[in-house]
């Protein structure tokens, strides 16, 4: 008896033990190299190069040489790679021996000659750079082998070393190269979140993060990603800083689940995190501070945005820190079905983080696009000395406020906060920091996070419904007007009519800046109708500008926009902008139809350029002081 049938028959029983075979023990059990047929080619496809990427995917691709009924794969790793709850499409994937791992489809395959095999994991973690000598033996249930296949797998080190960023490195970064716009945006018909959506597991890093990924893809498996800092660039408005080399492994998610489902008559919010992560992205020094987002496309071609901030953490202090207001963005957002202000039955008073984006205008970017790109592209641009972080960062970074810059700027509509939030801003106001508000409906729903930070409770909406979902129906010490100035009245539409006040320096006599009053505006309050108080007005507070609107969705709020600043007992200065709509007339891209309109409006140049000498003017009067 041959020493290969005597081990045939001993695996014959092993098989009947454990009803599967390691086709391991072939390849050093065998009394010769003839028991393998001779190799061919084996493919392997990356998501990353990247020597020291995490959650990676490799695509194994090999021709079947020996026709027969396909019970299992042999895989080897590349050196030094482990890996962590490693899946794959159309069957199962387990680790096998150091350095390899093995994969069975959901029920054995009858292949023939030529039948072309290609089987993507997912969830590799390469350790080091070199080229690797790898093999695939795919065999049927006897342990003969239908393939084998042989191949290099070449990883390299792209790391840059997280870098210094000094006060001049936003004109640094937009000296490069830009992406072009055809390649970066997406197109309204390719968003379809219901098939193809994702989302990170935080909204900023820091370098050295890294960056992980949720994605649900309903109709392929596999998909790319492109990683885009936003900014300038030459008037492209973004360039590429990282990609996949290949595909990576997607594939149908499990269904969502609904949170907090003990009053589910207020409870219900959609939570993705059971979701299983594709892909990770190391947060290197290529990741210079800004506003990114990741364009993911799937093989039938959908696409969508996955956004992220990425933090300067090197303990420079910059003139100006940009806020993205993406507790804002996740309180408007559908996904799930369900958002605070919507959804069967109404809005949930939870919100989860651990969710892709739904709403159409932002394409996975929540309000990022319409409500704020306009002003990391203005400022950018501009060669402002600016960085970035999220509500989230303010709420567990209270008190690095001061030593992050000496300006805070609240974008658009950040809208919800928590008292940690709201803590930190007064005092940063009341001591050394600058505080410009270009926008309106700001601090005004009171929210307490999780432990987690990633899933908040809008306080108010279980025990008091939505009319005591508001920090100033907790009495008038918490109206935010005294903090900001002004308050949120209503959702309109009007016109701003420039006028002498230094705010309006340079500005052309005669501009009429049509929908400049817009989205949701704030105006000064003298008695608050809903709660039954006069509303605190704080000392030295001045009317720049007024405008009259159109109409007003509260019937008790004034007709009017006030535009407001003043300059505090401590000496910092605090600007009160009322309106949406700073940054999307900056760059003429203001997608949202305002209230009042029935179709979206355009932003002239001139309007364009009268809003670019208004903000020149803010930010250098809340950065010095000086009005002219």
């Amino acid at each position: 008896m041959s020493v290969l049938h005597d081990f045939r028959i001993r695996l014959a029983a092993l098989i009947a033990v454990f009803g599967f075979v390691f086709v391991a023990l072939v390849l050093t059990a065998t009394a010769s190299a003839s028991a393998l047929p001779a190799p061919s080619a084996l493919s392997l496809n990356t998501s990353s190069h990247d020597a020291y990427a995490k959650y990676q995917t490799i695509v194994y691709g090999a021709t079947v040489s020996k026709a027969g009924t396909l019970t299992h794969i042999i895989m080897t790793l590349p050196a030094g790679a482990t890996v962590s709850s490693p899946r794959s499409s159309s069957g199962t994937v387990l680790p096998y021996k150091t350095g390899q791992i093995i994969w069975r489809p959901n029920a054995p395959i009858k292949v023939v000659a030529g039948t072309r095999l290609s089987i993507p994991v997912v969830g590799i973690y390469y350790n080091q750079p070199g080229t690797t000598g790898m093999w695939l033996v795919a065999s049927n249930a006897a342990g003969d082998a239908l393939s084998y296949a042989v191949g290099n797998f070449l990883l390299d080190n792209p790391t840059l070393g997280c870098q210094a960023t000094g006060n001049n490195y936003i004109q640094t970064e937009n000296a490069k190269a830009g992406a072009p716009k055809s390649q970066w945006e997406i197109s309204p018909s390719r968003f379809v979140p219901t098939t193809f959506s994702g989302y990170a597991n935080a909204d900023s890093y820091k370098c050295g993060d890294l960056a992980y990924l949720k994605v649900d893809s309903q109709l392929t498996g596999l998909a790319t990603a492109k990683v885009y800092r936003m900014g300038y660039y030459g008037g492209t408005g973004a360039r590429e800083v990282w990609s996949t080399a290949d595909y990576f492994l997607t594939g149908k998610q499990p269904a969502a689940v609904t949170i907090n489902t003990t009053n589910p008559t207020v409870q219900r919010m959609a939570d993705a995190s059971n979701w299983h992560y594709n892909l990770a992205i190391r947060i290197d020094g290529r990741f210079t501070p800004g506003a990114y987002l990741t364009k993911l496309t799937d093989r039938s071609g959908r696409e969508t945005y996955v956004p992220f901030t990425v933090r300067d953490e090197t303990g420079v202090k910059h003139a100006y820190l940009l806020q993205q207001a993406t507790t804002t963005w996740q309180a408007y957002n559908t996904y799930g079905g369900h958002s605070f202000y919507s959804g069967v039955g109404g809005g949930s008073s939870h919100i989860s983080f651990n969710r892709p984006y739904a709403e159409a205008a932002g394409k996975g970017s929540g309000e990022y696009l319409q409500l704020e790109n306009g002003l990391v592209y203005w400022m950018e641009q501009n060669g402002y000395d600016v960085a970035y972080w999220t509500d989230t960062d303010l709420h567990t970074k209270p008190t690095q406020i001061s030593s992050r810059a000496r300006n805070l700027i609240m974008p658009a509509h950040d809208e919800y906060y928590s008292y940690a939030m709201r803590s930190a801003v007064v005092t940063g106001i009341g001591t050394s920091v600058n505080l410009v508000s270009l926008g309106a409906n700001q601090m005004h729903r009171p929210i307490i996070f999780n432990s987690s930070n990633r899933v908040y409770e809008v306080q108010g909406k279980i025990t008091g419904g939505y009319p005591q979902t508001t920090f100033r129906s907790r009495g008038p010490a918490y109206a935010e007007q005294g903090i900001l100035g002004a308050q949120y009245g209503c959702r309109s539409y009007g016109t701003v009519i420039p006028n002498s006040s230094w705010m309006f320096s340079g500005v052309p006599a005669g501009t009429a800046l049509e929908g400049f009053a817009n989205g949701e505006t704030d105006n000064v309050n003298t008695y608050d109708f809903a709660n039954k108080y006069n509303v605190p007005k704080p000392a030295g507070n001045t009317v720049l500008a007024s405008a009259k609107l159109d109409f007003c969705t509260i019937s008790y709020e004034p007709l009017r926009m006030d535009i407001v600043a003043r300059t505090t007992p401590a000496g910092t200065r605090v600007f009160g902008g009322s309106s949406f709509a700073y940054a999307c007339f900056l760059n003429n891209s203001c997608y949202t139809t305002w209230p009042g309109r029935g179709t979206m409006f355009s932003v002239d140049a001139a309007d364009s350029a009268a809003v670019s000498r208004i903000l020149t003017n803010v930010l250098r009067w809340a950065d010095t002081g000086a009005t002219q």
